[in-house]
């Protein structure tokens, strides 16, 4: 399965400035979600990744922010939840290693195709600069 978009309508825009732009893997054995910031310009401003590369791994995340650094670790899992309480995700940041990066490039790689022109330029040319 590949990036399906979700209407920017129905996302809370906090950022008067840039566009808020979901795309939602629902793929059982490796799902992601990918968020997009852009601005009036075409510009990524921010972004966020997130992968389960497979089933029983870690679900893997990645973040930044124009002019900040780049933000890496796991979402925890439901499993480490209080039982019968659903919580809003939270991130235990860590470095990934290379391997974890890399698999994290070969998953927007092979999913960039799902996204605009415009948006797939944009994150193409963070790809490259930051994995």
């Amino acid at each position: 399965m590949s990036w399906q978009t979700i209407d920017p309508g129905l996302l809370i825009q906090q950022d008067p400035a840039a566009t808020l732009f979901w795309y939602r893997d629902d793929d059982r054995l490796r799902p992601g979600d990918l968020a997009l910031w852009i601005d009036q310009a075409g510009a990524l401003v921010r972004v966020q990744l997130a992968y389960t590369p497979a089933v029983g791994a870690r679900e893997l995340f990645l973040g930044w922010e124009a002019g900040g650094v780049l933000r890496t670790g796991d979402v925890q899992s439901d499993e480490h939840r209080a039982a019968g309480v659903r919580r809003s995700p939270l991130v235990r940041r860590r470095a990934l290693d290379a391997a974890e990066i890399a698999t994290l490039r070969a998953y927007v790689l092979a999913e960039a195709d799902a996204l605009p022109p415009t948006q797939r330029a944009a994150l193409m040319a963070f790809v490259d600069d930051f994995l």
